[in-house]
């Protein structure tokens, strides 16, 4: 772990951003909410490393659809601090006030990924995670993740979107690979930006307008730290999109 996600290592020249005092991220309670998916989300990993400070007690939770890609879930249940995203779990862990995170774009937005392409989609049509936050009282802190949707190329991807349509399956996940084809990432610079901690009262009931109060929040906070970093970050000329 310490050789591939070291800050000197093939996640290099990391870069972490917070609109708050580090205390703020390290309470218990709250929920990484990160994005975009990207193509495939290696990169957290070195996130994890790099900036444990924050991230050393976070449990992560990852789709389904891990399962299938060769080794990385083998490293996935080696590592530890992870587990599926499915809701009985996430309630058990939200259960100890244990601090997670999860990718609400979940497979849509990873399908509507395109690298290097101008606009970065962010899907926002789940609101699922919303109302768990509510119904468990977990504050909500966007977590951006600039560098994802170039980390890999897709070759596969318009085989991916039928059968996704087809069977429920993305299957091409194994064939990501760097720009001129080859299995490894773009070694993009890691560059990830947290919003501030939104804080929500619990409610086991939330109404559908609380849920949708919530959500637009967080995503206008989404849409702040993205216009606020985008030009330090080198993504200027990138624009992000939100996309259902």
């Amino acid at each position: 772990e310490r050789l591939m996600f070291h800050k000197n290592g093939i996640f290099h020249d990391s870069i972490l951003e917070r609109e708050e005092a580090l205390e703020n991220y390290q309470r218990d309670g709250a929920m990484f909410a990160m994005m975009p998916h990207g193509t495939l989300p290696t990169s957290v990993w070195a996130v994890w490393h790099q900036f444990d400070r924050i991230f050393a007690d976070v449990c992560l939770f990852f789709g389904s659809q891990v399962s299938i890609v060769p080794c990385y879930r083998y490293f996935c249940g080696m590592r530890g601090g992870c587990l599926p995203v499915e809701r009985k779990k996430l309630i058990k862990v939200m259960t100890t006030r244990q601090n997670i995170s999860l990718v609400p774009g979940g497979v849509a937005e990873m399908l509507s990924c395109v690298p290097h392409q101008k606009n970065i989609n962010v899907s926002i049509k789940h609101k699922g995670f919303i109302r768990l936050a509510i119904q468990q009282g977990y504050d909500l802190v966007p977590t951006f993740f600039f560098h994802a949707n170039d980390s890999y190329d897709n070759p596969m991807s318009e085989f991916q979107l039928w059968s996704y349509k087809m069977t429920g399956i993305p299957f091409g996940l194994p064939w990501y690979t760097n720009q001129w084809c080859l299995p490894f990432s773009n070694r993009k610079p890691i560059r990830v930006a947290l919003g501030k901690r939104i804080s929500v009262k619990r409610n086991q009931n939330p109404s559908v307008e609380e849920v949708d109060q919530i959500h637009r929040i967080f995503y206008e906070e989404v849409y702040r730290i993205w216009e606020k970093y985008k030009d330090d970050f080198g993504y200027g000329n990138r624009e992000l999109t939100y996309v259902i």
